[in-house]
């Protein structure tokens, strides 16, 4: 069975795609797959450093002037004949499209040859492309059930983010806390703002860390590399550890709260390992998806909302201290978490797959 996945932008798309990938790999006999997406984004060094072969063509994404929009729609078409012949000469069984602009020339050469279209919609609302491909997929497989409930077809099934499957069994490892030279004992707030960042939400964290010297509570900060110098120059705190990078879900499991973006796959990650979380989802996505995925945890009573217009060293303050010195709230989010959770996804949407391949 040859399989087409197509992914790309960010790592919220990218990693699930390989999550995925990964577990077929090892779970389905005579399978080959391979992937698409541009060539000059992130997903062709995580592609090709996952160990799979990888398709790559030019497509830039926004539309900032009319000159960028003909660009766009000369690389787009430019991408969508190359992936057509590509598939007439070697056609897959089955192209499977994870969001975003990048997935376009591989599912629409993939519709006019009739090769059967599985999407993937990682966040609460659905993403442009997945919208577009909608009515030509065979499935349409979603992470949260207000999604589902809005699109209200039979051929959308609730399965989850595969990104979770590879994390739901990460324990809790207290060398993680020690190696940093922490104490295991007191409870660790980890606060992860992905590598962009933001003004404001930099700021509010400058201001955190000299709050929290005197606090029962400690925290390790990842900055992102863009950011680590900026913050190494600030006075130290002993019980704050300033890092440019960790193996987020395995530190995630070691933590007892974190204050993250609203990103699907931390999203995933979150629920799957059932963290209490302080989400500050960023402003400036498509749809503003990060915060409808926010509320979908906030609506069971997993996280906690603070709007980055709305982010006050005051509010920081005031919403951690009372989720982390309150056993009873951690506790009650940690199981809401769980609620969410489908650590069984990767294998789940997989049957969906070999079945509907099946039904074709």
């Amino acid at each position: 069975m040859k399989i087409v996945i197509s992914t790309g932008g960010t790592g919220g798309h990218i990693y699930p795609a390989i999550a995925l990938a990964d577990y077929m790999q090892d779970n389905l006999n005579d399978i080959e797959i391979t992937f698409t997406g541009s060539s000059s984004h992130m997903e062709k060094d995580i592609v090709t450093k996952a160990g799979y072969e990888f398709t790559g063509y030019a497509l830039k994404s926004g539309s900032r002037s009319i000159f960028h929009k003909l660009l766009q729609y000369m690389q787009l078409t430019v991408a969508l004949v190359k992936m057509y012949f590509k598939f007439l000469f070697n056609r897959p069984d089955l192209v499977m499209g994870f969001g975003a602009y990048i997935t376009a020339p591989t599912l629409m050469a993939a519709k006019f040859l009739n090769i059967p279209i599985v999407l993937h919609e990682q966040n609460s609302s659905i993403g442009k492309t997945n919208e577009m491909f909608f009515n030509t997929a065979a499935l349409v497989i979603v992470c949260y059930p207000d999604l589902k409930t809005q699109l209200d077809s039979d051929k959308v099934l609730l399965l989850g983010n595969p990104r979770a499957s590879q994390v739901a069994n990460i324990k809790k490892d207290a060398s993680l806390i020690s190696e940093l030279e922490l104490d295991v004992n007191k409870k660790t707030l980890l606060v992860v703002m992905g590598s962009l960042g933001s003004e404001t939400v930099n700021e509010a964290m400058s201001n955190l860390i000299p709050s929290l010297e005197y606090k029962d509570y400690q925290m390790i900060l990842v900055t992102g590399k863009k950011h680590y110098d900026s913050f190494c120059l600030m006075d130290p705190v002993a019980n704050v550890k300033i890092l440019p990078y960790v193996d987020q879900a395995a530190m995630l499991a070691s933590v007892d709260l974190v204050i993250a973006r609203g990103g699907a796959t931390t999203a995933a990650e979150i629920c799957a390992l059932g963290i209490p979380s302080i989400i500050i989802p960023s402003p400036y996505v498509s749809n503003d998806h990060q915060y409808i995925n926010a509320l979908e945890l906030e609506k069971v009573g997993a996280a906690k909302i603070i709007k980055e217009d709305e982010l006050t060293l005051e509010a920081l303050i005031e919403t951690i201290d009372a989720i982390i010195n309150s056993d009873e709230k951690l506790t009650a989010m940690h199981e809401a978490a769980l609620t969410l959770a489908m650590p069984n996804a990767s294998e789940t949407i997989t049957n969906a797959i070999v079945e509907s391949l099946k039904d074709a």
